[in-house]
């Protein structure tokens, strides 16, 4: 015969870690739009100063230079693809819907450790799902922040430059 307990200190270590990747998740959609909102309002400012800053370089700026400072626009490109890719909506495993209602309905009389076995299965598929997709989300965000990292180190230097050769 079993506790009506057994089993409680692992349905609630995987509750836990269920809500913890709930959590993860938020942040990792939050991350993702602010990398969208920051690359966008970037490239914006950036392609303006490129495009409408005079150059002082006499006879226009080498083709290299030019070059770099398109490259690192094409990094907040791949920011702002990024940080979209990452946001999208990842799919996880829920309880289907007849489950739910068999829990109510035929199951509603089992032992609390059955119950707890079931609801621990369950919630066991949505974190292993919730989880896969979370490490894609994370993957993709990284990729984003490499790439604004990229525009940053990229366009100071051909700022860099371009101040030294207007000298």
């Amino acid at each position: 015969m079993s506790d009506a307990a057994q089993g409680q200190v692992y349905t609630e270590y995987i509750a836990a870690q269920l809500a913890g990747e709930h959590g993860r998740r938020v942040s990792l959609q939050a991350r993702s739009q602010w990398l969208v909102s920051a690359a966008a309002v970037l490239l914006t400012l950036m392609t303006g100063v490129v495009l409408f800053a005079p150059l002082e370089v006499e006879g226009g700026a080498p083709g290299w230079l030019r070059a770099g400072y398109l490259v690192s626009l094409a990094a907040l490109v791949v920011a702002a693809a990024a940080g979209i890719w990452a946001g999208r909506a990842y799919r996880y495993e829920v309880a289907a819907e007849a489950t739910l209602s068999a829990m109510l309905r035929e199951h509603w009389g089992d032992h609390p450790v059955d119950a707890g076995n079931l609801v621990g299965r369950l919630q066991v598929a949505e974190l292993i799902s919730l989880r896969h997709g979370n490490n894609l989300m994370a993957r993709w965000v990284l990729a984003g922040q490499v790439a604004q990292l990229v525009f940053l180190a990229l366009f100071t230097a051909c700022a860099v430059l371009d101040a030294a050769l207007a000298r």
